[in-house]
């Protein structure tokens, strides 16, 4: 049986973000579209709620929000701007991925500079196209010989990729069909990030098309080589739950405005 009401830590964090969105992010939101970047000031301001990239308290974060209320933050804040919300979320992945599935030395050693450094910054490469699962990912992830991994494919719509680190490559094992998940690093051989594409509204989120032909050890599977299949679909599901809600909050905008405009156009002198 479900509880639908909402708890009172999730209705406070939904009124923080709701203001933080409208107060914050509408404001800078023209000017993050025509720079393709997110503001210094954005960035301390989210940093600084620890919602949307959010840290265990022993890596030094604020500690992690429930998914409910994790959803409510992203759904007030892209009310504000769909673009600043996507660029912020995406990078915020990272952290819960590896939360949910890293090892303790992935963790250590990634976790403490996202608690610490506003300007911290990841990616998720997911999408290869609309309406896949992960399961359906036709990026690979090949066992080669001697603790190598070649990962090979093309992701789309990769939120931040040519500045990320890491950049988590969602691909599947031909093995055995499970779900892996890479970690890689800036300027790493094998990796080709095109420029960023052109999106409108979402151009603060630097969208670009990344091209995979690398070669990677053991230790940058995340969670290892026997990654608990089950936390790794949950965490995926967990971050794609994210970008629903992001779209939620957006609608929810778009139907206010349009209600608001139909009580306020004036057509032949009449409204």
């Amino acid at each position: 049986m479900f509880d639908l009401d909402i708890a009172e830590e999730t209705a406070a964090v939904f009124t923080l973000c709701r203001s933080l969105g409208q107060e914050v992010a509408y404001p800078a939101a023209r000017g993050a579209e025509r720079d393709a970047a997110i503001p210094e000031h954005l960035r301390g301001a989210l940093f600084d709620t620890g919602l949307l990239a959010p840290v265990d308290e022993r890596f030094g974060g604020g500690g992690r929000p429930t998914a409910p209320t994790q959803c409510a933050a992203v759904e007030a804040l892209a009310y504000g701007d769909p673009g600043l919300t996507m660029a912020a979320v995406w990078s915020g992945a990272v952290t819960e991925i590896l939360a949910m599935v890293g090892t303790e030395g992935q963790q250590a050693a990634v976790l403490p500079r996202f608690a610490s450094d506003p300007m911290a910054h990841g990616a998720l490469a997911l999408y290869e196209g609309h309406g896949r699962a992960p399961s359906e990912s036709t990026t690979t992830v090949s066992r080669t010989g001697g603790g190598q991994w070649l990962v090979r494919g093309t992701k789309l719509a990769v939120a931040g990729a040519q500045t990320a680190d890491p950049l988590i490559v969602v691909g599947t094992d031909p093995a055995d069909g499970r779900i892996r998940l890479v970690m890689m690093r800036p300027g790493q051989l094998g990796v080709e990030i095109a420029d960023p594409q052109r999106h409108i509204g979402l151009d603060a989120a630097r969208l670009s098309t990344v091209t995979l032909d690398a070669t990677v050890d053991d230790a940058a599977l995340v969670g290892g080589v026997d990654a608990d299949p089950d936390r790794v679909d949950v965490a995926l599901s967990r971050v794609r739950l994210l970008l629903a809600t992001a779209m939620l909050g957006t609608a929810q905008r778009s139907v206010d405005y349009a209600s608001k405009y139909a009580t306020e156009r004036v057509a032949f002198g009449n409204r």
